[in-house]
Parts: C-alpha cells; sequence; structure tokens
C-alpha cells in the first residue's frame, strides 16, 4: 500500500487500482473520505492525500467473466525499480476480444490507462492475423513521459548485465 500512498511511479501497485478502477479510503482526523483512483494520483509522489490523511482501505474493482490478467516487467534485479512493465487485462467473450486495457509502471508519471480496445476490438484471429502491429505501437507510446526516481546503487553497477524479465503472468478471471 506504501508506493500506492506516495503514488511510485517505479512502484507495481498503483498501476492494480488504476487498472481496476479501485476506490481508496482515507482517513484524518475530520473524516473518511473515498477517492476513485483515476483522481487519487496527481504527478510521480504526488496524490490528492490531505498532510493528515492515512490509507485504511482499497476497493478493487473486478473484472467481467473472461478476462485474463497478466503483468510483465523488465528490471535489473528483483529487488530493483522496474526499469518498465505493464499490468494488462483483456476480456474475451465467445472467443472474440471485447476490451483490452493496460497500465504501465515506470513508464508514466501516474499509472494512465491505455484502452486498447478499438485497435483489438472483435479480434478472435491467431495474433499474427489481425490488428496486432496497431495494438504494439499503441502499447509502446505510453500516454506521457516519467520522472521517475533515478535506479539504484544495485541498478548502476549491474547496467552492463542485461535486464532481467519478471513475469506474473494470465490468471483468468471465473464468473
Amino acid at each position: 500500500m506504501r508506493s500506492i500512498a506516495h503514488a511510485d511511479a517505479a512502484g507495481e501497485m498503483p498501476a492494480s487500482p488504476s487498472l481496476t478502477a479501485a476506490v481508496i479510503e482515507a482517513v484524518s482526523a475530520s473524516g473518511t473520505r473515498e477517492v476513485a483512483s483515476a483522481d487519487f494520483f496527481e504527478g510521480a509522489m504526488e496524490t490528492t492525500l490531505a498532510e493528515d490523511e492515512l490509507i485504511v482501505a482499497i476497493r478493487f474493482g473486478t473484472f467481467p467473466a473472461g478476462t485474463r490478467t497478466a503483468f510483465l516487467e523488465v528490471g535489473p534485479a528483483p529487488e530493483d525499480y522496474a526499469l518498465a512493465g505493464v499490468a494488462a487485462a483483456l476480456t474475451v467473450a465467445d472467443g472474440v476480444v471485447c476490451r483490452a486495457l493496460a497500465s504501465f509502471v515506470s513508464v508514466t508519471d501516474v499509472p494512465d490507462i491505455l484502452d486498447l480496445t478499438e485497435a483489438v476490438r472483435g479480434r478472435g484471429q491467431a495474433p499474427s492475423t489481425g490488428r496486432w502491429s496497431t495494438t504494439s505501437s499503441r502499447a509502446t507510446s505510453p500516454p506521457r513521459p516519467t520522472s521517475t526516481p533515478p535506479p539504484t546503487t544495485a541498478a548502476r553497477s549491474s547496467a552492463s548485465s542485461p535486464p532481467r524479465l519478471r513475469a506474473d503472468c494470465c490468471s483468468e478471471v471465473s464468473a
């Protein structure tokens, strides 16, 4: 929850509330309030939390049945900041793609959602036969550049070695 409260663009967790349209509950001496994730992140390391507020709960949204999710990141070592990452959700109904969303790690200042639905809507073919090149170009053109923190000492010292790919891929949401 810390990387969400800090709006750490290099943290994996801020991508999740954005991708699921979560609601963040904050409490202070003056009471409790709920903030939609789309309204919570203001910039790198900036949120709409007041000085005296603390996050006490996050209610993640749900995906429809037939949705598959994936998370993939690239980093120099498991304990370092991700150089880049993506959380994705793809919804398929009757064998046809009807929704595709992505949120990025270490790519944008805030965890924006890239809606890839129009590029892949109605696609039921193998990826090589659809409009996947359009999707690929959209996914590699993030909405905004980032100003994430510099790499850690370990990342700098291992800069000559190739990055490691870390993935938690493809969980399916059931009805």
